[in-house]
């Protein structure tokens, strides 16, 4: 069940408390407190309890999703691509043309009186979306959505991180409300010769400013990285290499699939960056992306175990999605990830 009660001045408290125990995957309380900053235009709470257990749209809305859980795939779909380039992509899209994907979405946050828009995430299959840890890990509770390039939009019922050091992945599960085609997940790494295409919500170019629309970049990859630091300290393991032919990757990008035909390598993590007369130009030709192959077994376990939804995940996500009918804020982007040496 969803809670909202008052917090510290200058902040809004949201209480979730799912009925069912925490799942070890996420290492997370059944209880656990999200700070929202509040601002001067954020009059009150989306919801209260009391509005959620009155309202007619949210009954509505539980027995939709109860049905709507009983159908869904629980399994992601792997394919073995060809190696050696097998997988090469020969189109050159332009940017900032909006290039559209329907198993591509923009990943929101709910406050309270507005939306802001995050990275980018990736249909699966069921109700799972695959994006990078570092797009949820400060606000893993937080209300929020899913949002097709056509409007389509489905609220978060739960995030799931996964339970190994440095992996830049991380799952999110929704509710009903998006139509989409998922990707496959690809049982190798990309290899010397192989080309894929990202497409993501990024931002404007060099700035905090984010496009209305996905875009789209295609890479060559370069080689594997085992670690690499980046800017802000954090550590990732296992990626690998890219250099954008066409387009460079940008803030936004992040949690972007690496695909071609269809088949997933992995996700976005961050590009390098080049620093010229004190000022950091975050959009660049290399690009990083995390190796999704090792970890299929986790994303296999939590689509197996995870597919049904409690009614305090139901709740959330049920609250979430009233933040697409929210004003959308340029909040600007999580602080970007760029490259610092290894």
């Amino acid at each position: 069940m969803l809670k909202i009660a008052a917090a510290a001045a200058g902040a809004v408290s949201l209480v979730l408390v799912p009925t069912a125990p925490a799942n070890a995957e996420t290492d997370t309380p059944n209880a656990m407190v999200v700070q929202i900053p509040e601002t001067p235009d954020d009059p009150a709470p989306i919801l209260s309890q009391s509005e959620l257990e009155l309202d007619p749209d949210f009954q509505a809305y539980l027995q939709q999703e109860q049905q709507y859980q009983q159908t869904v795939q629980t399994a992601p779909t792997v394919t073995s691509p060809d190696s050696g380039g097998a997988g090469r992509v020969s189109a050159r899209s332009t940017n900032p043309v909006e290039t559209r994907h329907d198993g591509v979405g923009a990943l929101y946050f709910t406050a309270v009186a507005y939306s802001y828009r995050s990275c980018t995430a990736n249909y699966i299959g069921g109700k799972f979306w695959l994006t990078a840890d570092h797009c949820v890990k400060l606000a893993p509770w937080a209300p929020g959505f899913i949002q097709q390039s056509d409007g389509q939009f489905a609220g978060i019922e739960n995030i799931y991180r996964i339970n190994q050091p440095n992996v830049d992945l991380a799952l999110i599960k929704v509710g009903s409300g998006i139509s989409a085609t998922p990707f496959s997940l690809s049982t190798r790494t990309p290899t010397i010769s192989d080309t894929l295409k990202l497409v993501g919500y990024s931002g404007i170019n060099n700035t905090n400013t984010p496009q209305d629309f996905s875009s789209s970049s295609t890479l060559d990859y370069q080689y594997h990285i085992p670690s690499i630091t980046f800017v802000d300290g954090s550590v990732f393991n296992d990626l690998s290499s890219f250099t954008a032919t066409d387009y460079p990757t940008c803030k936004g990008d992040s949690g972007g699939a690496y695909f071609s035909a269809g088949t997933m390598f992995g996700v976005h993590t961050g590009q390098g960056v080049v620093v010229s007369q004190n000022t950091i130009y975050n959009c660049t030709n290399w690009s990083m992306m995390t190796n999704l192959t090792p970890y299929i077994p986790w994303i296999q376990n939590i689509m197996a175990t995870q597919s049904q939804s409690n009614i305090g995940e139901i709740a959330r996500a049920f609250t979430g999605g009233v933040g697409a009918n929210l004003p959308f804020r340029n909040a600007g982007y999580a602080p970007n990830i760029g490259y610092i040496g290894s």
